[in-house]
């Protein structure tokens, strides 16, 4: 009976450990249509996060934009971060939320449209590596002809005027 739970618990804690060490996902996985992630198109939430932003004190749980381009009729986002795995070996939801004003500059050709992107890992903060390519629709967006518009997308962490994706 003790050794039963000697081996038992010699399994909980090497799962335990294998979870806790930092592990490189090294593809991206595609993230099309996902209910975590969110769009806002609305001038006041754009100008309060900018605020934030500029100021230095946008709150976010932390990540990378490693890549923005534009796929089809989609905005797509290349993203990594840290967070957790379940005892089961699956990915915890993290929510990404990307936020617009629908300003543009018709006075510039291709239009530049500023986006803001937030991350939530509601609490699954861990030690994996994670690298998604989330997808998020231009008819969300409101926008029609991608070719017209310069995607500035910046991550409501980054206080500087250069974006963090383009």
């Amino acid at each position: 009976m003790l050794k039963k739970m000697a081996a038992s618990l010699g399994i909980v804690l090497l799962l335990f450990v294998c979870a806790c060490n930092q592990t490189n996902v090294t593809e991206p996985t595609e993230q099309t249509g996902n209910p975590d992630l969110k769009v806002i198109v609305d001038k006041n939430e754009y100008q309060k996060l900018n605020v934030q932003r500029v100021s230095g004190k946008g709150f976010s749980d932390p990540f990378t934009i490693e890549k923005v381009e534009v796929v089809k009729d989609s905005l797509a986002i290349t993203v990594s971060y840290l967070g957790a795995v379940s005892f089961w070996g699956t990915k915890l939801k993290h929510t990404f939320t990307l936020c617009w004003d629908g300003d543009v500059s018709i006075m510039i050709y291709p239009m530049p449209a500023n986006l803001i992107l937030t991350h939530n890992a509601n609490g699954f903060n861990g030690n994996t590596k994670y690298i998604e390519k989330l997808m998020f629709s231009l008819k969300d967006l409101g926008i029609q002809n991608a070719k017209d518009y310069v995607f500035n997308v910046y991550s409501v962490l980054n206080s500087s005027d250069k974006p963090d994706g383009q």
